[in-house]
């Protein structure tokens, strides 16, 4: 069954860290199932907006909504959230399955019910990571530790994948790869895509826009 994107409408927002501003009257719209590419040098406010779609910043005004709904100040179970590149220790002994399981919703129990396993297993079939999913995470390269981060983000089963510099770090074959991983997530599920970079040619080959 193929997933629907739902709307994200950014109305007039602000948003000031530390005393200063980092992001002043923004708005911006993104239709169900769209890709959409934002881009800009660091310090520009990239993650901070991801951050606050996410609730997990105040803005001091304006407005967020997720599917028609106010997330300013909560979690929308709707959005998966792809966070940038994380250094994992190579001695690191947790398996790829229980990484990606750190995504369901409520943490992971002790013991994953048949529904959680299927969350789990259908997730790393979309991004291919599926054939690794016994090997320590701390072995992996960074295009496959990169492939399961996007499939914790999957595992709730989101609308919209928000996905904060996904290909930082990478080989240029990796970063390739990423990106076609995740245009066929948008064509074949109809998930809505925020995809952060600074790669303007990378995105341009995959994005519906770019902001």
């Amino acid at each position: 069954m193929k997933t629907m994107g739902c709307e994200v409408v950014v109305d007039r927002l602000n948003v000031r860290l530390g005393g200063s501003w980092v992001l002043q009257d923004l708005s911006f719209d993104v239709r169900p199932g769209e890709f959409v590419g934002i881009i800009g040098p660091n310090g520009a406010g990239k993650t901070t907006l991801l951050r606050a779609l996410l609730g997990m910043i105040p803005p001091e005004s304006g407005r967020i909504t997720v599917g028609r709904k106010d997330t300013r100040s909560s979690f929308s179970p709707l959005l998966g959230y792809a966070p940038q590149s994380r250094q994992i220790d190579v001695d690191t002994p947790v398996r790829a399955w229980d990484f990606v399981s750190f995504g369901l919703p409520g943490w992971f129990p002790p013991w994953p019910t048949g529904s959680d396993r299927r969350s789990i297993r259908e997730a790393m079939l979309a991004t291919d990571s599926y054939h690794y999913s016994d090997r320590p995470v701390g072995k992996l390269s960074g295009g496959e530790r990169q492939r399961l981060f996007i499939a914790q983000a999957l595992v709730r089963d989101p609308q919209v994948l928000l996905l904060d510099e996904p290909t930082s770090n990478l080989d240029p074959g990796s970063q390739e790869n990423i990106a076609l991983l995740v245009h066929r997530l948008n064509q074949e599920k109809g998930i809505g895509v925020l995809f952060v970079t600074h790669d303007v040619n990378l995105i341009a080959r995959h994005a519906h826009r770019i902001f």
